[in-house]
């Protein structure tokens, strides 16, 4: 590696960390503060956001429906705490606790209400082999506590849900003929009739194994990991500020090169000879074996005195190979 590409690798790798740190920053700026949510953005100008799910809309008599209703609420104009769920169950029951949820996201607040329902009354049984419409009363999420503007309840229509028999008058005409699954039985009495098979085609809400939040810090974690990794790894060509390096003591080789300067500038030219072939001993023991003998050249040249300006060469020569032997670069 020449010398001209060494003394460029502390610029380059100086910028490309600083890139690197700058590019963190700004995914953080940028996307830090609207973390995605669940539930999605808020609509222009509203202070409360709601999707509203029952699942599944078709089930047997009996069946267990789940209803669920997340709302987005923007802290900065309503307080999350007095916002509920008024939704008339009947003819379901609750089946369990009522469950309530709350998440801040951004300047967000993420409330989920979840409830397990369930009818077994007159009024979900179906004719056998048949299904009963149900639909249930509007829904309403209502503010308690009081508003800068006021609010307005939300109101939610659900779809109907349809109760289906457990029964089916061809099973049981099969059952009292004998007739099963595996075939006709001899006793012609059917113990088990095979069951009538329905589907629902609702899908569930949206879920996650790491939710969106934890999983963009998570990233920015690696991220500034990656960064720290890289700036370990280019630390040897990387310029250290001067607040930050170490005074330390000067090397034989420093010595030798201050012991030149003040022997040229007593202007004693025995002192200079000896003082050029000490600093070619120290260049020799180094490595540095070219500038060891143009010192030794000087040192010795006869009968002129050495050269005032040969002597300030080596001296700037030798010094570039302390900065580079003390910046970690030396061979």
């Amino acid at each position: 590696m020449n010398t001209r590409v060494r003394s460029w690798l502390p610029r380059i790798a100086a910028g490309a960390l600083l890139a690197a740190v700058i590019a963190v920053l700004v995914v953080i700026g940028v996307t830090g503060s609207n973390q995605p949510s669940g539930s999605g953005s808020l609509p222009p100008g509203e202070a409360v956001a709601a999707t509203w799910t029952l699942t599944p809309t078709s089930h047997l008599f009996g069946d267990t429906v789940h209803m669920r209703v997340q709302a987005t609420v923007d802290r900065h104009r309503l307080d999350p705490r007095y916002l509920q769920l008024d939704a008339p169950l009947k003819p379901y029951e609750r089946v369990g606790p009522r469950h309530r949820t709350q998440k801040n996201v951004g300047g967000y607040t993420e409330v989920v209400y979840s409830l397990d329902l369930r009818c077994i009354k007159q009024a979900c049984v179906s004719p056998v082999g048949g299904s009963r419409h149900i639909t249930l009363d509007p829904a309403h999420l209502v503010y308690r506590g009081r508003t800068p503007g006021g609010f307005q309840p939300i109101e939610h229509a659900w779809s109907g849900l349809v109760s289906y028999s457990r029964l089916d008058q061809k099973d049981i005409l099969a059952g009292g003929s004998g007739v099963t699954p595996f075939g006709q039985n001899p006793n012609r009495a059917a113990r088990q009739p095979l069951p009538p098979w329905r589907a629902a085609s609702d899908l569930l809400s949206v879920s996650y194994s790491v939710s969106p939040s934890k999983a963009f810090w998570y990233a920015v974690f690696f991220a500034l990991l990656l960064v720290t990794a890289a700036a370990v790894l280019l630390r040897p060509y990387r310029p250290r500020p001067a607040f930050l390096r170490r005074r330390r003591e000067p090397g034989p080789l420093e010595i030798a090169l201050a012991t030149v300067e003040r022997a040229r500038a007593s202007g004693r030219q025995e002192r200079e000879r000896q003082a050029l072939e000490l600093l070619g001993r120290e260049l020799a023991s180094t490595g540095e074996l070219q500038l060891a003998q143009s010192a030794r050249a000087l040192a010795w040249s006869q009968p002129d005195p050495p050269e005032p300006a040969l002597t300030a060469a080596l001296a700037l020569d030798v010094r570039k190979v302390i900065e580079e032997r003390s910046n970690g670069h030396g061979s």
